[in-house]
Formats: C-alpha cells, structure tokens, sequence
C-alpha cells in the first residue's frame, strides 16, 4: 500500500509522518502494558498501531491518491503466513483440546498494519525524517522506567508492575531477591533489548540525514543513540548490548560522525559503570559462571543450559509433532499457568524453547517455519535493493539490525516477541516507501 511518488510541492496537506511515527513508536514501547479493561484482549498497542493506520489511511483518503503498489510479495508472504498458522492453530486445538489462541495468530495482522501505515505517508525524505523522529520519541521515558527499575526506585517497579503485570517474572525477581533487569512496559527485558535496537537503527538513520544530507537535528539523533546505549546496558542482556554498540559504531563511517562516536562511547560507558555496573559485573559472573566442568570456561553458562534443554526437551517434542507442532501457548504449564484439559507433551519442564527456530517448530511446526522463513527471505530481498540503490540512507542500519537479528535469533524468539517486530516493520516500511522499479528517491521538498 503506497502512493505513486509525486513532488512535496504538489500537496497541500502534509502527510501526518511524525503523527504515525509517534503512534508507532508509542506501540512498539508499550506491548507489555495491559488492557484498561479486564478481560477485553485489545491492549494499548493495538489501539496506537490502529490509530497510525487510521490517520495513514484518512490521508489518503482526503488527497485521493492510490494506495496498492506492484511489490506486493512480501504482504502477500505475510498474509499466508498468518492464514497457515491461523488453520494450524485449529487443528491443533482439535487435536490437544485447547482453544485456539486467535489474539497471537492474529499478530502477523498487525506487522502489516504497521508496514502500511509507513509507506502510506512517505513521499520524501522529509517525511521520513518526521515519521523516525516520532518513532524514536518513546525510548526517552521507556529508558528512564528501565533505570528505576533496575535501580530499585520502588514508585517506578510499582507503576510497571500496576501498567504491565504480566512483565517476564519481574514480580517473582522482586519477591525472591534475584537480578532485576529492565523491561519498562516491554514486557521482558529480551523484549525490551530488541526494541532498543530498532531504536538504534533508526536514530544511526536520523543521523545520517541529519550530517549528510542536513535534515533534522544531530543533537536529537546523538540523544536518542545515548538513551538506546544506556537502556541496553539495563537489560544485561549480551546480545541486545552487542547488537546496539555495533549498529552504532559501524555505521559512523556511513554517518561521517566516528570523531563524535568515540566520545559518546566513552560517555555511555563510563555512566553505565556508575549507574549500573556492579549489576552488570554481577550479570556477567552468571553469564559465565560455568557449572560443567567439562566445556570450556568461553562458553557462557547459558549457552550450555541451552543445548541441554534443546537435547533433552525441544527437540524430542517437535520430532513427535514435527509439522504442526504443540499450538501457541504450550509453555504456559511449565510456569504454572496450564489448562488441566489439555495436553501436553511430557518432557516439557523449561519454560521457552530458548530459539526463534525451534520457537516456530513447537508452536505451529514445520508448516510455520517454512513460512516464516520465506517472509525472511523477501525481508532480505528488499534491503538488498534498497541497499543496490547506494543512495538509501537507511538500509545500512536495517540490515545489520536484521543480520544481528538473525544471529540472536538462534538463542532466542526475537522476531516473534513483543521487542522487534513493531519497530522492524516500520523501518521495512520506511526501505519499501522508495522502493519502486525505475525510479529513484524523492527529492528533498
């Protein structure tokens, strides 16, 4: 869903971009944050995305101008993904006796609704700025929850727990005196460290139109990138704080800014060794903390209890559902919350799969990886011509976002979780805007 390119100029009604921009951002900080009414499924989220479609779509509909573009591969890719998984989700309810958990098959839905609300209102760099300006705004107040969290500031643990009850056994960390990370109202602190890296990408991008191209604030995107080191580091996750830093140091040479990346790095460090480095230092010994005598001491503790759980448990059970697997929500009886009428595969004791793979496998089988596997495939294939391209100031932070992605993916659902997906299929959006056969980016207005 696009509009033909056509010259700024020309309109007469900006397109709302920082407006969606925002509602997007607000959605991809926010997925955690519970329903103001019980039991209605609707979450905050949803609201904002559908508000960001909307104000998309009104545009649209005011100007009268087209909205279906020829590249439609990755849409359609999308949408058969969600009917597959929505007809395996069935079939597996029948088969397990459970009902069907139709609010999480449904999810696909709304990366598209995201990734067209993008493409909608991008006609020129400009706009792209507004709407990745808007985007980023969340991670300010998101980071500053992150900290009083960790931090133990007890009005801020309690406002997360009050707004997002539901946030990674936050509750539990509490009561049994365990390391806190941070997940603000992200739900997890994965989740959390996944969206903190599609804020990353983003702000390298509003840099790199800010001291290339000279559109938008430097200081912005320079404020955004220190909220973004300093939010990762709350985490104390290793592959969420690699993926940050190295976006950030390896697109300065794209930005024409390593004089200034330098000293920020430096900056984030040394705050975050005062703020939360003895945390950290403490993250890093469990990190490490090798309870096999027998592997090597570079191996971190949790990749070991990784192999172990995927050895004895994950793949024993997809070998016995290997194309439909166990349906969404299996895992729940592992942390105590199971449906006593439903079945369950034996060896279940952990409580993830701890692989975005294996993830798929045990919730829709073989029938959703191979599907969502193609929609990565077609993910690949736009960044690789936005990047043919060599004029795109964005495709370089997207495509190391999703090659780190794609790495932390072998450890963890990161492309399904409640952290990436938003923030990913907006920036799909903002390479899909200008992607058009035989043309080349909008000038600036």
């Amino acid at each position: 869903m696009i509009a033909t390119a056509i010259p700024q100029k020309r309109l007469r009604i900006q397109p709302p971009a920082g407006v969606v921009g925002l509602f997007i951002g607000l959605a991809a900080a926010t997925p955690g944050a519970a329903s103001p009414i019980s039991g209605l499924p609707i979450r905050p989220w949803h609201v904002f995305i559908l508000l960001a479609f909307f104000s998309s779509l009104l545009y649209h509909l005011r100007r009268n101008r087209p909205t279906i573009t020829k590249r439609i591969h990755l849409d359609l890719a999308v949408m058969a993904f969600a009917f597959a998984t929505l007809l395996v989700e069935i079939i597996n309810a029948n088969d397990l006796n459970f009902t069907p958990d139709y609010a999480t098959v449904t999810r696909p839905v709304f990366w598209l609704i995201v990734y067209w609300s993008v493409r909608m209102v991008l006609f020129t760099v400009e706009d792209a700025q507004r709407l990745l300006k808007g985007f980023v705004a969340p991670v300010f107040p998101s980071v500053l929850l992150g900290f009083g969290q960790v931090l133990g500031v007890d009005a801020i643990q309690q406002l997360i727990l009050q707004l997002s009850p539901d946030s990674g056994g936050f509750m539990a960390r509490l009561e049994d005196g365990r390391l806190i990370r941070a997940t603000a109202l992200v739900q997890h602190w994965t989740s959390f460290g996944s969206y903190l890296c599609t804020i990353t990408a983003a702000a390298v991008s509003l840099l790199i139109l800010a001291r290339v191209q000279k559109i938008g604030s430097e200081l912005y995107a320079w404020m955004a990138l220190g909220a973004a080191g300093l939010g990762a580091l709350t985490t104390f996750t290793l592959s969420s704080i690699i993926t940050v830093f190295a976006i950030f140091v390896l697109c300065s040479r794209a930005a024409r800014s390593m004089s200034k990346t330098i000293p920020l790095l430096i900056l984030i460090g040394v705050a975050g060794v005062l703020s939360v480095g003895s945390l950290l230092g403490e993250r890093l010994d469990q990190q490490f903390a090798n309870a096999d005598a027998s592997s090597s001491d570079l191996v971190p503790s949790t990749l070991q209890y990784r192999y172990r759980i995927w050895q004895t448990e994950t793949i024993p059970m997809i070998s016995e559902r290997p194309w439909t697997g166990w349906g969404n929500n299996v895992y729940d009886v592992a942390l105590g919350a199971g449906d006593p009428k439903r079945i369950y595969p034996v060896q279940l004791a952990w409580h993830s799969p701890e692989s975005q793979w294996l993830n798929l496998l045990m919730n829709s089988g073989a029938i959703g990886l191979m599907g969502y596997l193609l929609i990565l495939a077609l993910m690949a294939r736009l960044m690789i011509r936005s990047q043919l391209r060599r004029d795109h100031w964005s495709s370089k932070p997207i495509i190391l976002l999703f090659v780190l992605m794609l790495l932390a993916a072998f450890t963890a659902p990161v492309f399904t979780n409640h952290g990436l997906p938003i923030g990913l299929w907006a920036l799909l959006g903002v390479l899909a805007a200008y992607d058009r056969r035989g043309t080349q980016e909008p000038e600036h207005a």
